[in-house]
């Protein structure tokens, strides 16, 4: 029987905003950090510092992170080690999902539309 993981998630950085077109760079994404204020935890219980700004909305940066994963493997920097985690786990198959875009990040559905052709630019390149 083979085994589907329906949640799999790809980190995105900035390399994944390097496949927006000339004229669409205006829609980039960057990363902003927290210095002050009240301490905020991702899912791992590490205090959040750095977030997304898209169209001038501030998104979690570090929300899903899932510490037991390795950056390169949560990043897609390294497909083979993503497959070794994989074969450790016994997963045949994962549905790649885009953390950022799990819900609406930009209110104008040209913004998402270019930001996630942009995501699966980069996938489908690795």
């Amino acid at each position: 029987m083979r085994t589907i993981d329906s949640d799999a998630h790809v980190i995105e950085t900035m390399r994944t905003w390097s496949y927006l077109d000339d004229s669409e760079k205006a829609y980039m994404p960057q990363v902003v950090s927290r210095t002050e204020g009240v301490d905020d935890f991702n899912v791992d219980g590490i205090v959040k510092r750095n977030y997304w700004v898209v169209n001038r909305r501030i998104h979690d940066k570090e929300q899903n992170l899932f510490l037991d994963v390795a950056e390169n493997s949560r990043e897609m920097r390294d497909v083979q080690a993503r497959i070794v985690q994989m074969d450790e786990l016994e997963i045949d198959v994962q549905v790649l999902f885009s953390t950022l875009t799990l819900r609406p990040f930009a209110d104008r559905a040209a913004i998402e539309f270019v930001l996630c052709r942009s995501y699966n630019r980069g996938l489908a390149d690795i």
